[in-house]
Order: structure tokens, then sequence, then C-alpha cells
């Protein structure tokens, strides 16, 4: 049984302005919070103009930067 997680969940293809959204509203591996306690505004946006990848409530986001999270 192939158990990859591209088998199990599905990827957010939708993406969003740069221009639409704001510090409270972008979550990047830099403001959130380790141990499911939530995130904090970011400090910064991306300094390239374009979109970024959009989520919505509910979805659980994935990163593979900091091994806590």
């Amino acid at each position: 049984m192939n158990s990859t997680l591209k088998n199990v969940a599905n990827y957010s293809s939708d993406r969003v302005s740069l221009d639409d959204i704001s510090l409270d509203t972008y979550v990047t591996t830099d403001n959130l919070l380790q141990n499911k306690q939530g995130k904090v505004s970011a400090e910064k946006l991306p300094p390239q103009g374009g979109n970024v990848t959009q989520f919505e409530k509910g979805d659980i986001l994935i990163a593979n930067i900091r091994p806590y999270l």
C-alpha cells in the first residue's frame, strides 16, 4: 500500500494575490507557534509580488522546515 500524503490529502491549488492579504492573515512557518498554539501576526510579507497559496478554515497546513511543526 502506497501511503504517501498525496494519496490521503488534497493539496490546494487556489491562489490569492499578495495585494489581498495582510500581516494578520498571512501564514508562514515564521509566525506559527509550536505545540498547536496557533499563530502570531507575520512580521513581513514576501518581498516579491504575485500570488501565494490560499487556505480556508479547517485546512491542515503542513511545513517541513521545523521539526516541531
